[in-house]
């Protein structure tokens, strides 16, 4: 999204007849911050209208691999690849909880791995769906399994080598991938 283009919600409503003026103010609201100085308050940088925050966390959005996702765990907003990635295009994403770099039900803007080190990640693109929310096929259960299994793989590797590590997710991660003993600065024998 260049400078002053219009998000997709913003060009719907306009579409449909809402103006600056009159606009569904319990659903969203006009974006502050850096205006092209035409006078129009949706020339600003944001594409115009942004959902108020309360109404899109309660959305339900779906990834390509059919993953439900509530709305308030989806990064809001993202600029990557010369798009924008959020809930006003329809296109928020979320961190894959199986870490598939390059997903086929993806999209090809996103294949691939972010970060470094252990903190790599990759990005899933969600749209909002109409199908009720389905726990047991969600990101929540997926990320409280992946939680679950990193707390689980801690308390192992904790046990077994008698050894206190600083409990941080970036430690965890490091202990699960590398079997690296954070007191000893050592590999963790198999």
């Amino acid at each position: 999204m260049g400078k002053y283009e219009y998000n997709n919600l913003t060009q719907r409503l306009l579409d449909e007849g809402y103006t600056a003026e009159n606009y569904p103010k319990d659903k969203v609201h006009i974006a502050s911050g850096c205006y092209s100085g035409n006078g129009n308050p949706l020339d600003n940088i944001y594409g115009g209208f942004e959902y108020n925050r309360i109404y899109c966390d309660a959305f339900t959005y779906k990834t390509g691999c059919g993953m439900h996702v509530i709305g308030e765990n989806v990064l809001s907003s993202m600029g990557y690849m010369g798009e924008e990635w959020c809930h006003e295009n329809d296109n928020p994403v979320v961190r894959c909880p199986y870490d598939k770099p390059n997903c086929p039900m993806n999209d090809e803007r996103l294949h691939g791995m972010f970060g470094g080190g252990t903190c790599i990640q990759c990005w899933c693109v969600c749209h909002k769906t109409e199908e009720p929310y389905d726990y047991e096929h969600s990101f929540e259960k997926a990320e409280k399994d992946r939680q679950e299994e990193m707390d689980r793989k801690y308390q192992e590797y904790s046990d077994a080598h008698k050894c206190r590590a600083i409990r941080s997710y970036t430690i965890i991660k490091s202990i699960i991938l590398h079997g690296i003993c954070l007191i000893k600065a050592s590999k963790r024998r198999s």
